[in-house]
């Protein structure tokens, strides 16, 4: 090297340091490249990727150079502003990186300590896609000069480094053409159980396998709680990943010839990955599209093979991709890093990452062009235009996933509907936890309370204490029977399941099959009873505990049959939708109910008793007569109206709206528009809420459905001061029912005094059933008029996380729509319209026993 005279040294300084810095940056990178492609565990699948990218650049940038000087002599000032584009690469790539030593802002600990230990920084997995990210977002719009090809390279980067990302993702959707058994016809169940989806042998994605079971695919795949969500995935988009994702091993596992399982067997697979094109996009989608139609053709005819409809269809995606690839080939240029000359012929370099950069380069001179030229050419411009890396991300990883989610959860859900025929569950469910069985009330009515065969069961040896029947024979005192309070699951056992065994025997044959029968052909399973999934059950009380229950032992109070509850033994995988948790919110609706069959019956059999009742004697005063009829008819007209609230408003409305989007899965999109609108509304139809829908997700929906029951009743924790009151009236009117079986009974004694005994009692029980219901109405005014009082308020997304708050958000704006919802005003409307127990007061004075007014009033306490 030698300078011409006129030149000082001290001026080419500047050109020999962007040298030195540019060699020793080259010479870094390689360093880099040893260091990750070295250590895997350390970076990982991405980090590897990423380490590749760099190393074709270098390999790149070193045969670019070497060809570009073998063409002659070159002066210092050609090669410094030759490489000029190259050397501010570098720079800005090893800033990325911390090779220049630099110091990361707000860096963590395990930053610093890497830094100082090998020189430079990597983040590991999704924090590397997201770097890389957040490096082009400035550069988006750039158009010429260094920082172009520098976000044209990061491009390319971030294509290629998000391989391994994207591979697993597409592995645990199914979107892979890689078959996780070997034989298709499979014999041996373990083989899908201990064959994991996700191969992730560095921790990167953002799901694991946690435990692997035989059973529950809930608890067995879960997001990793130390690893942050790429940058492309939303909380909402990555809840509905997992979802999908278990919905296609329930698929695989219970339908293995579905199209969605079979899809190893066409050629080119679904594989997501990065499209920088609009042309690669749309071939893309068109492709996923012609398989949707395919995967919902068998949907609805899945009578036919799903592997001959994958076979068939695969010479038309065969030749749909062949025309890619001859447009693909045609596009390949030798176009290589700008400012530099076309690397040497006898040299090819023909890896993936330099065929992508050179199309995204081509890419973007073609557009220059066409913006400088004014040319409107169409064809041109779809087959060369990239948009920003905001679409890009659109059109390659949430487009296809819009796409692909809702047609495995449709076929998931097709596959409980039809196959496991989850509404013969519910309507089980239906006829014996929430009682919409008349005869299987009845019949449980009959075992357990008084009833009007009374005399005729007083001569079998039935007790009954406080309309509750104790047990059949014997002639033990009610005393001697309080202590036996509640009965070993033996005492009831005989009566309680002759009465399942009666409504069982009821059910028609087709539920019964399809409840009973076997879920898989594959699997060692025969038809099971329907006695023994469906059972009674009673908790038993710990001896050493048996204070903190008390009410249980008291046939007296309201509480008396919280012991009893049922048993239903739920099959996999339909325990992923009927779990133990909400079968035990049905077995508190069911105690509830209960709860309220044992008012009824105690009422019907006062009324019965007073209609069969003689006129006054003269030695009876007819004012206790008439007394006794206005107590019974107040307290009946408080039980009617609420069996009628809980029965129609909370039951059979929100039971029903359940149902009816049960039946809305089993029809095809194209006939919504022949349903009515009391069966369906088109507001449902445009809520993506259900669109994708998936088992787990719909399980969700099913718990949310019996929370608005529970929450209309009164049964949430939330709600036990509500319900404590509620309690109170109903003891109260067990009280008065009480001294009413006694007087009727013994038929009025005749003395004087043991009759204003008797009319004292009832008045005072009458007393505090008002001041216990005024206390009630009241509450309810207030949650109405504070807004408690209305479904939409209190399970909305404020109120609730995940998916059951947005559940919630949606009844509320179909209850708004409709004018329901305000479960408090409803039922304050039914029980007091007039105003009569809410202007119940303590000033009122109590009615006379001789009074013939027809409204008892009396002292009420203070709310």
């Amino acid at each position: 090297m030698h300078l011409n005279p006129g030149y000082h040294n001290y001026g080419f300084s500047v050109v020999i340091e962007r040298y030195l810095v540019f060699g020793t940056h080259m010479k870094k990178l390689e360093y880099l490249v040893d260091i990750c492609k070295g250590n895997p565990k350390r970076y990982g699948l991405t980090g590897i990727a990423f380490a590749c990218c760099l190393e074709c650049l270098h390999l790149q940038i070193q045969h670019s150079l070497s060809t570009v000087f073998s063409q002659g002599e070159w002066t210092l000032l050609q090669v410094y502003h030759h490489i000029s584009t190259l050397a501010d690469t570098l720079n800005r790539i090893a800033r990325l990186v911390h090779l220049d030593g630099g110091v990361i802002d707000n860096a963590s600990s395990e930053a610093i300590q890497e830094i100082r230990k090998v020189g430079f920084y990597i983040p590991k997995g999704s924090q590397l896609l997201e770097m890389i990210w957040n490096e082009i977002i400035p550069l988006d719009f750039a158009v010429t000069g260094a920082t172009a090809f520098y976000r044209d390279l990061c491009l390319g980067i971030l294509c290629h480094t998000s391989i391994p990302y994207l591979t697993m993702l597409s592995e645990w959707l199914g979107l892979s053409n890689k078959s996780l058994i070997t034989d298709p016809a499979f014999t041996d169940w373990h083989d899908l159980v201990d064959e994991s989806p996700i191969r992730d042998p560095y921790q990167e994605f953002f799901l694991c396998d946690i435990h692997r079971t035989k059973e529950s695919l809930v608890d067995r795949f879960q997001p990793r709680k130390e690893k942050e969500l790429p940058y492309f995935l939303n909380p909402m988009q990555a809840g509905v990943i997992l979802r999908t994702g278990n919905a296609l091993q329930l698929l695989r596992r219970f339908q293995p010839e579905h199209p969605l399982c079979c899809i190893e067997n066409i050629s080119n697979d679904f594989m997501l990955h990065w499209m920088p094109l609009e042309a690669q996009s749309h071939r893309y989608i068109e492709k996923l599209h012609a398989f949707t139609r395919l995967v919902r053709q068998y949907n609805e005819n899945n009578d036919s093979n799903g592997r001959l409809l994958v076979d068939h269809d695969e010479s038309s995606m065969d030749i749909e991709m062949n025309q890619e690839e001859e447009q693909e080939d045609g596009e390949e240029t030798n176009i290589q890093v700008p400012t530099l000359q076309a690397l040497d012929q006898d040299i090819k370099l023909v890896g993936d990452f330099h065929k992508t950069l050179d199309t995204i380069l081509l890419c973007h001179q073609q557009q220059q062009q066409q913006d400088s030229n004014n040319d409107s050419d169409d064809f041109l411009h779809d087959h060369s235009f990239i948009p920003v890396v905001q679409t890009i991300t659109d059109q390659s990883v949430h487009q296809p996933l819009a796409l692909w989610c809702p047609l495995v959860n449709e076929s998931a859900m097709k596959l409980f509907i039809e196959k496991f025929h989850i509404q013969a569950h519910f309507e089980l469910i239906r006829r014996f936890f929430l009682f919409g069985d008349d005869r299987f009330s009845n019949a449980l009515a009959e075992a357990l309370f008084i009833n009007n065969n009374h005399k005729r069961q007083e001569q079998q040896g039935a007790i009954f204490v406080g309309g509750i029947r104790l047990h059949d024979g014997g002639r033990n005192s009610n005393r001697m029977m309080v202590k036996q309070w509640p009965p070993q699951t033996s005492d009831l056992n005989m009566s309680l399941r002759a009465v399942l065994l009666e409504n069982l025997a009821q059910i028609p044959e087709d539920i019964k099959g399809y409840i009973c029968k076997p879920h898989h052909p594959l699997l060692d399973q025969s038809l099971v009873d329907l006695d023994d999934l469906l059972t009674f059950g009673v908790r038993e009380i710990d001896p050493l505990q048996q204070d903190d229950r008390p009410r249980w032992r008291d046939p007296y109070k309201i509480e008396a049959l919280d012991f009893l509850y049922l048993q239903y033994q739920v099959p996999y995988p339909l325990s992923i939708i009927i779990n133990e948790r909400t079968l035990d919110k049905y077995n508190r609706m069911f105690t509830f109910l209960l709860q309220l069959q044992r008012i009824d019956s105690i009422t019907k059999y006062i009324h019965q008793k007073l209609l069969l009742q003689q006129q006054p004697k003269r030695s009876k005063p007819p004012s206790f007569f008439y007394l006794q009829h206005r107590i019974r008819f107040q307290i009946r007209q408080f039980v009617n109206t609420l069996n009628q609230y809980v029965f129609d408003t909370a039951i059979h409305h929100t039971w029903h709206s359940f149902i009816q989007r049960i039946q809305h899965q089993k029809k095809k999109k194209e006939n919504h528009s022949q349903q009515g609108e009391e069966d369906y509304d088109k507001e449902e139809d445009e809520a993506s809420l259900f669109q994708t829908m998936d088992p787990i997700m719909f399980g969700e929906y099913h718990e949310h459905v019996l929370d608005r029951m529970l929450y209309q009743c009164f049964l949430k924790k939330s709600q036990q001061p509500i319900k404590h009151m509620l309690n109170q009236v109903l003891q109260d009117i067990i009280t008065l029912s009480t001294t009413f079986i006694f007087l009727l009974d013994h038929h009025y004694v005749s003395t004087n005094s043991t009759m204003e005994e008797c009319e004292k009692q009832l008045e005072q029980g009458f007393q505090h059933f008002m001041e216990h219901t005024h206390q009630f109405i009241k509450v309810l005014s207030k949650l109405h008029d504070r807004g408690i009082g209305r479904l939409g308020n209190v399970m909305n997304s404020k109120n609730l996380e995940g998916s059951f708050g947005v559940f919630g958000d949606f009844h509320d704006k179909l209850d708004a729509k409709r004018g329901q919802g305000t479960f408090a005003q409803e039922l304050l409307t039914r029980l007091d319209m007039n105003g009569y127990y809410m202007n119940y007061s303590s000033s009122s004075t109590t009615t006379a026993t001789t009074s013939t007014t027809t409204t008892p009033t009396a002292t009420s306490i203070s709310s």
